[in-house]
């Protein structure tokens, strides 16, 4: 009982452990919105490039794969002082608390428990919780020690607004904005520039993805075939050779379907004669898939199936049909993967030799070894973000 529990256990970690790899997130920049000049929308749209690029992501001209969006935009100094109060409201909504409003496993905050999310901002680390109670409020550009500088910006009345939101795109939400006054390009420094894009993106986590492999496999294997003969007693034959040809359909990232076409020996030797009589068969088999990728080197596929059975030389009259079970290992070996492939089959008929009176029971093993090709990749899966 214990050996059993052992594999069933085993059989659902591997279910877990899908290969994952983990990257810095991509950016999309969309161009420059707004006012201003369009040559100062092209000279903003490259220097946020440059900066996240200088920081290690990547930045990307495709929407659809992107995990962020740094959206700019140019306002003149007037009408963002218009704006000011509501820029505080949506400043403080993203920036007072990076706890999630629902998480999986939901968050434990009672007497006995709490759950904590650490969070790197104001040049210090953080701690937060749901509950909101003495959670750290960040240092704002509306606080009411830099009044007197809004009171400046008011009297000059000149200039514009740089202001950068940082979008998380599958939920079109605003997670950082930032923002600067300046009066040309020409005095715009670089440094500050980079220094608040490093502000907003350097917390963000990486993305996790799973490589979801690919569509198709092709696989050719050569196989050694030994098998019982059961009638009134048994009799083994272990000189059966065979090869196989299969192509499998990955639908899903864990299962796919098989199916293919093998030829291999059935050697019979009828006891108290020593007649032997050799035939050559071919077996179609469908199989079913279970596909557990727990590293991007290795694979773990059990499966079951159905095999037609047919022979080519007519000695031999073998059940129409067996069933399969069997448990291929993987090895990422150059552009492909060396397999190995343990199989036991059994015959839903009895077999008989031709025009000779005698009935018998198949049960086979297949060991087989060969190589499997994949082709036509998939893009790989995202986890969330």
């Amino acid at each position: 009982m214990k050996r059993y529990t052992f594999f069933v256990l085993l059989f659902f970690a591997c279910f877990s452990l899908f290969a994952q790899n983990y990257r810095l997130a991509r950016f999309f920049i969309p161009p420059v919105t707004g006012g201003g000049e369009p040559c100062e929308k092209v000279f903003f749209s490259q220097k946020l490039a440059n900066a996240t690029d200088n920081l290690g992501y990547e930045v990307i001209n495709s929407r659809f794969s992107c995990e962020y969006i740094l959206r700019g935009y140019i306002m003149s100094l007037d009408e963002f002082l218009l704006l000011k109060d509501e820029l505080f409201e949506a400043e403080t909504a993203v920036s007072s608390n990076p706890v999630p409003a629902q998480t999986e496993p939901p968050l434990r905050n009672n007497t006995n428990s709490r759950d904590f999310f650490s969070w790197e901002i104001d040049d210090s680390v953080h701690f937060y919780d749901s509950t909101g109670e003495g959670n750290y409020l960040p240092l704002s550009n509306w606080s009411p020690e830099s009044e007197e500088a809004w009171r400046a910006l008011s009297a000059i009345k000149q200039g514009n607004v740089f202001f950068l939101e940082l979008i998380h795109k599958v939920r079109n939400e605003v997670l950082s904005i930032g923002f600067f006054v300046y009066q040309s390009t020409c005095a715009v420094a670089e440094n500050n520039l980079s220094l608040m894009v490093q502000e907003m993106i350097s917390g963000l986590p990486k993305i996790a993805e799973v490589d979801n492999d690919r569509w198709l496999f092709f696989e050719a294997s050569a196989m050694w075939v030994p098998r019982i003969y059961s009638n009134e007693g048994s009799s083994a034959n272990l000189n059966n050779y065979g090869f196989r040809l299969s192509v499998e359909v990955h639908f899903l990232d864990f299962m796919s379907v098989g199916a293919g076409a093998q030829i291999n020996q059935d050697l019979i030797t009828v006891s108290g004669t020593n007649e032997e009589y050799r035939d050559l068969l071919l077996e179609v088999p469908l199989s079913l898939k279970l596909v557990f990728k727990p590293t991007n080197y290795f694979r773990l596929e059990p499966y079951g199936g159905i095999s037609y059975n047919y022979s080519l030389l007519g000695i031999t009259s073998p059940s129409s049909m067996s069933w399969f079970a069997g448990l291929q290992f993987g090895i990422k070996v150059g552009f492909g993967m060396l397999v190995i492939d343990p199989r036991y089959s059994s015959d839903f008929e009895n077999s008989s030799l031709s025009g000779v009176d005698i009935g018998y029971q198949r049960n086979c093993i297949y060991l087989g070894v060969g190589y499997k090709i994949g082709l036509i990749p998939k893009s790989p899966r995202r986890l969330e973000y």
